[in-house]
């Protein structure tokens, strides 16, 4: 809520109102869901475990309709849409998008299991070992660089410190080996998702050109052009002025895709830092710290991983600028902190609202 007052008051600066006044419509769920869920009364908030189970299996909803749409594709067109954005097509939503949802399926469907717990989300652990085989699947599937490298970071790092607390290192250890060996076994049987992270090296060290962008090379040179914006205006240029202000340094340096596409700086940290300047970086900061602090002090393992998980996500996505991510964010983390200051445990290990 505290960054959301810092648009706000950065809007003084603002030249270009309209956006500035758009901006804070998009994120305006910033605001309301904690004033709605930290709100004094009697009201009512959901349990925290029904959401998650709705919201999982409306995950899988939308997983299963997707590919569905894509073997209808492929016996009906021959073509393969299985993966990356041709998978994502239909619902018009990069891929990073969904499987920052999935991600998050996975760390609620395997906490349980961490905290030696025989209520599971969906009662029977079978249910959880099948949800969490298909939503793995479904990640590589949409080959999204950044979400697949949390995946094989978080899982393997929550059971390696399951076993921690447990003091059985060389065991925990053993088994992470094997599950990581598992996840890339399985990453490998996927030929885009293995492209992606395969070429990630190389393009990390190949120059920027207009006639053959990608991904990788337009993150450094608009990271780059960001860089510069926030040198020049350490104070931010205001709300509203974000884009116009990259798409000067796009001009400036003959940056053609990021141009045509309108590109954002594609790193929340550094889009937050161009609109409010470092006062604004740093509050973001120190309102995402406190937040982590919370959650390790309580503890809330469920809100900790998606603190976590959101915070590395972000590194390479302005997630904060679109519907998808901010109303995902906004949502979850004023529920999950609710649920952080409550006192009660739930069934999922986790403090309850109900």
């Amino acid at each position: 809520m505290s960054i959301y007052l810092a648009w706000i008051v950065w809007l003084l600066p603002t030249t270009n109102l309209k956006a500035g006044t758009d901006n804070l419509a998009l994120k305006v769920s910033l605001l309301l869901f904690p004033l709605l869920f930290f709100a004094p009364g009697k009201l009512k908030l959901p349990p925290v475990r029904r959401v998650l189970q709705f919201f999982i299996l409306g995950c899988m909803l939308c997983s299963l309709i997707l590919l569905s749409i894509a073997a209808f594709t492929y016996f009906s067109e021959g073509t393969n849409h299985f993966t990356y954005t041709h998978l994502t097509a239909p619902l018009t939503l990069h891929p990073a998008f969904i499987s920052l949802y999935l991600v998050f399926c996975i760390l609620t469907l395997l906490l349980p299991f961490l905290e030696r717990k025989k209520d599971h989300l969906f009662d029977k652990a079978a249910y959880s070992i099948f949800l969490l085989i298909f939503f793995i699947l479904m990640i590589f599937l949409l080959s999204a660089r950044q979400e697949m490298i949390a995946l094989l970071m978080l899982f393997p790092a929550s059971l390696l410190y399951y076993f921690y607390r447990r003091k059985r290192m060389m065991t925990g250890i053993a088994i992470t080996a094997a599950l990581i060996v598992s996840l890339v076994m399985v990453l490998l049987l996927v030929p885009e998702a293995r492209m992606r992270l395969e070429k990630m090296q190389s393009q990390m060290e190949e120059p920027y050109s207009n006639e053959a962008p990608n991904s990788i090379t337009m993150r450094k040179v608009i990271w780059e052009s960001a860089g510069e914006i926030i040198s020049a205006h350490p104070w931010g240029v205001g709300s509203g002025d974000v884009n116009d202000a990259l798409k000067e340094k796009y001009v400036a340096k003959n940056l053609l895709r990021p141009l045509n596409e309108n590109l954002n700086a594609h790193n929340q940290y550094l889009q937050t830092t161009i609109a409010t300047g470092i006062p604004g970086l740093i509050l973001f900061i120190v309102a995402m710290l406190s937040a982590l602090w919370a959650a390790v002090l309580k503890p809330d393992y469920g809100y900790l991983l998606f603190l976590i998980l959101f915070l590395f996500c972000i590194i390479t996505e302005s997630m904060l600028e679109s519907e998808a991510g901010v109303i995902f964010f906004s949502f979850f983390n004023s529920l999950l902190a609710v649920e952080a200051l409550s006192g009660k445990r739930s069934a999922t290990g986790s403090p309850s609202v109900s």
